[in-house]
């Protein structure tokens, strides 16, 4: 019940359209690409979903490599 009325079972949903739409933005694709593959009418919308990544995260995450198991 307490998370139907604070809507948390639609948080995994957007946030991964957040995270989607803000990796996006930061490897630089272009806005109207973002916008359709979200389906929003609006690019307003799209940059709504949209959050600043500082560049020092950004360095980081591409310093991770995964590496496939040994089968």
């Amino acid at each position: 019940m307490l998370a139907y009325k604070s809507s948390l079972t639609n948080s995994p949903f957007h946030f991964i359209r957040h995270t989607y739409s803000t990796l996006q933005f930061a490897a630089n694709s272009n806005p109207y690409a973002v916008q359709q593959s979200m389906c929003h009418k609006d690019i307003g919308t799209t940059m709504r979903y949209t959050h600043e990544v500082p560049t020092a995260l950004l360095e980081t995450l591409g310093k991770i490599t995964i590496k496939p198991k040994d089968v």
